[in-house]
């Protein structure tokens, strides 16, 4: 959210019948939206193809621009 004061956050989470859950405390209040990003690279995905992974790495690191712009 620009000008909002708040940076961006990794937080590594086990999804699981729907549900993502986080690994450690998050600082957030019960029930408040949040936006998800994914990351494949954080996942061993044995079935892709060396040049999808290679696409997915260069999309994942657009995005992160994009979201550190937004910040700024």
């Amino acid at each position: 959210m620009p000008g909002s004061g708040r940076t961006m956050q990794a937080i590594r989470a086990t999804f699981h019948n729907g549900v993502f859950t986080p690994e450690e405390p998050v600082p957030l209040p019960d029930g408040c939206s949040v936006l998800v990003w994914l990351d494949p690279s954080a996942v061993e995905i044995t079935h892709l193809r060396p040049e999808d992974r290679e696409f997915l790495d260069e999309l994942v690191q657009r995005e992160a621009e994009v979201f550190r712009r937004l910040a700024e």
